[in-house]
């Protein structure tokens, strides 16, 4: 798996800080731990808020921590199950 950068985005001062908070909000999220995964996510989202992954895992955890069902149903095996075009 690849992870894409700007090279804006490289030139960050705290861009090491801010992909390894992003790592620990997946890893969260991975162990549906969303309150967690989610509070990272809106820190992250509020600095960067043109990040289309963080909003993307944000607004999943929104919805997961309304609803945590969904998760077992629109996440199987490592991806969002998309049920709407």
């Amino acid at each position: 798996i690849y992870q894409v950068f700007s090279p804006t985005e490289l030139l960050l001062d705290n861009f090491e800080q801010c992909l390894s908070a992003f790592h620990r909000a997946i890893d969260f999220f991975h162990q549906k731990m969303f309150d967690e995964a989610y509070e990272l996510l809106k820190q992250l989202h509020k600095e960067h808020p043109k990040d289309g992954p963080v909003k993307l895992f944000k607004e999943k955890c929104e919805l997961y921590l309304e609803e945590p069902s969904y998760y077992d149903r629109h996440y199987v095996n490592g991806a969002f199950r998309f049920n709407e075009k």
